[in-house]
């Protein structure tokens, strides 16, 4: 083989190679759809908190039964990074509250995200009712941080 030819093979397997080495154009990427609190808890008197969802895909997201106290400012959203905020009336009861949401892709079959939702309650230490004074007084004493009996 000739020195023309050496060189002209020599080019050809460099020029193939590179070819065939190209990184590809179209980046694969996974798709998913997170959540950065698998649980949130809310305080007895109520408030506001939040949660980031992360998503390649559209999302929706569905409340269990037990989940009338919370409200979400939002129940679906695109791709990208949302923040939804769940804020909870007081929880005047004697128990506290644990709800589930739970985060669907609507595009692709996923892997559904749970997040736990709890609010504590004040646990009622004492009640006391006077029928004979002024106006019949009731007292109620709440408290936090006992456990209950």
């Amino acid at each position: 083989m000739t020195t023309h030819g050496l060189v002209k093979n020599f080019l050809l397997i460099v020029a193939v190679s590179i070819i065939s080495c190209k990184k590809d154009s179209h980046k694969r990427f996974v798709s998913e759809i997170k959540s950065n609190k698998s649980e949130v808890t809310l305080l007895a008197e109520g408030g506001r908190d939040s949660i980031l969802i992360t998503s390649t895909e559209r999302w929706k997201i569905k409340k269990t039964v037990n989940s009338e106290w919370f409200q979400l400012s939002k129940d679906s959203g695109e791709a990208g990074i949302t923040t939804v905020y769940i804020d909870a009336q007081p929880n005047v009861s004697n128990a506290g509250r644990v709800s589930d949401i739970t985060i669907n892709s609507l595009e692709e079959a996923l892997t559904p995200v749970s997040v736990k939702i709890k609010q504590s309650h004040d646990l009622k230490i004492s009640y006391f009712l006077n029928r004979s004074a002024p106006g019949e007084a009731t007292i109620e004493i709440y408290g936090k941080g006992f456990s209950e009996i």
